[in-house]
């Protein structure tokens, strides 16, 4: 159930609930005072299908101020809330969703299927900041560690931007075969990362690392594959863990 699930990844359990935070939603009708444009602009009409952020923040707070508006003092995070007479409708589970002040809309442009849109605002978004970070992936040799939606999706980008060789590693084989599916050019169990890693780079290691487990088993092991000069991303660690060692 739901409430295993979180506990079993550290999250205190919010129930009640309605989850769902990767949403599409067509407009059903606006409030009187409601802006009739997305966050780009363009016009919004009753039947057009949208999608919003996960977050909605309030644009003036410390974190705000800073660009980190998944951080904002008073968010509102859908899928997360806990039920309530006041906001009973909080994810995309629920049939109808009323949004709250604060959140960026977008109107979805035809053509563009369900499958793409509905995670945009999400895992899209958040491998988006990752690789921003990362820097010019161009004929570098890219480590994605976890092939789940946020690794599979990472695999394509990093194909996208230009790496020269991408290698996931999960300890799911059936997850592997799906990130192949997505790009990835070489996949490893965990045991044998130690050894792709080094017959793949002539012993160099890797440039761009994208830690996407928050496992800190994985954690420490990424330091093993990483080469001179380069960088691990830390994508996963958005939970309470055991502690990691770092050792040099």
């Amino acid at each position: 159930g739901i409430e295993g699930d979180w506990k079993d990844i550290g999250i205190p359990p919010t129930l009640p609930t309605v989850p769902g935070h990767e949403i599409v939603g067509k407009i059903v009708s606006f409030g009187a005072e409601n802006n009739r444009h997305d966050y780009s602009n363009n016009h919004l009409a009753v039947g057009d299908l949208i999608t919003w952020s996960v977050v909605a923040n309030c644009g003036s707070c410390i974190f705000c101020s800073r660009g980190l508006p998944q951080k904002c003092d008073t968010h509102f995070k859908y899928g997360h809330k806990k039920h309530n007479s006041e906001e009973p409708w909080v994810g995309g589970l629920a049939e109808y969703i009323l949004l709250v002040h604060g959140t960026k809309v977008f109107k979805i442009p035809e053509g563009l299927s369900l499958e793409v849109a509905c995670p945009a605002n999400c895992t899209t978004a958040t491998n988006v900041a990752a690789f921003r970070v990362a820097g010019n992936l161009a004929g570098k040799v890219v480590l994605i560690m976890g092939a789940g939606m946020l690794g599979v999706t990472a695999c394509a980008m990093a194909k996208f931007y230009g790496a020269k060789l991408v290698i996931v590693c999960d300890t799911n084989e059936k997850r592997l075969i799906k990130a192949c599916e997505f790009g990835a050019d070489h996949s490893t169990l965990p045991a044998g990362l130690s050894d792709v890693v080094s017959n793949l780079t002539v012993g160099l290691g890797v440039d761009i690392i994208f830690e996407l487990t928050g496992s800190p088993v994985a954690f420490e092991n990424v330091f093993e594959s990483v080469g001179i000069g380069g960088k691990i991303i830390l994508v996963g660690s958005v939970f309470p863990s055991a502690p990691v060692y770092l050792i040099s």
